[in-house]
């Protein structure tokens, strides 16, 4: 199948009912709750938005991520996708995750085409609630990284995370604990966690 017809009929995927919470169980970490509206509300958590963005090669689709830089905070040294905080002058969450991609990894916004969007996740250690949207890329990208706040930028083609072998079960350091958590091997990091559980989904639209 061409790219053309992959990306029209992933756009389609993208406008129907989502596997959500379905996908998100295959990799979240153990003992992992999810709130209700009522209790987001108590809650109040800090609103964010990320871009998976999918581009063509000569053998699939690749997709980004980003290695966050060290800092004192509980998602330092952890692959995520480009995305951020919304910020009061974001008109639009789809308008937060572009800004922060450019931000990021320099991808002009106006080239990224948003395909839709994917299920929101609430991650408690740092009382986020996440939007994760879809975008095309067309072509391999030129990379410029933030210095500050990125390690690394990471690609990889979908179907690494496909095999068999990819998803295993790791002893992951969470506040001070330790847990075993399915995670995504990718070069010689994890994605685990929230970036895990949203990749899930990801893979099962551009399945089904």
């Amino acid at each position: 199948m061409r790219t053309e017809q992959v990306i029209q009929r992933l756009k389609q995927q993208l406008t129907r009912d989502l596997p959500g919470e379905k996908a998100h169980q295959r990799l979240s970490p153990p003992h992992r709750l999810v709130p209700t509206e009522e209790r987001l509300q108590v809650l109040k958590p800090k609103i964010a938005a990320v871009m998976a963005i999918l581009y063509p090669s000569n053998i699939g689709l690749e997709t980004i991520f980003i290695k966050r830089a060290s800092y004192p905070g509980v998602h330092s040294d952890q692959i995520s996708f480009p995305g951020g905080k919304k910020d009061p002058n974001d008109e639009t969450l789809v308008h937060t995750a572009l800004r922060e991609t450019e931000e990021e990894i320099g991808l002009p916004a106006q080239r990224i085409e948003v395909l839709g969007s994917l299920s929101r996740l609430y991650i408690p250690p740092s009382n986020f609630l996440v939007h994760p949207f879809v975008g095309f890329y067309p072509e391999k990208p030129k990379f410029v990284k933030q210095q500050r706040e990125v390690k690394d930028i990471i690609v990889a083609n979908t179907q690494i995370f496909r095999q068999p072998n990819n998803m295993q079960y790791k002893i992951i350091q969470v506040n001070g604990r330790q847990l075993e958590c399915p995670a995504y091997r990718i070069q010689d990091d994890l994605i685990w966690g929230a970036t895990a559980m949203i990749l899930a989904e990801l893979l099962e639209v551009i399945t089904d």
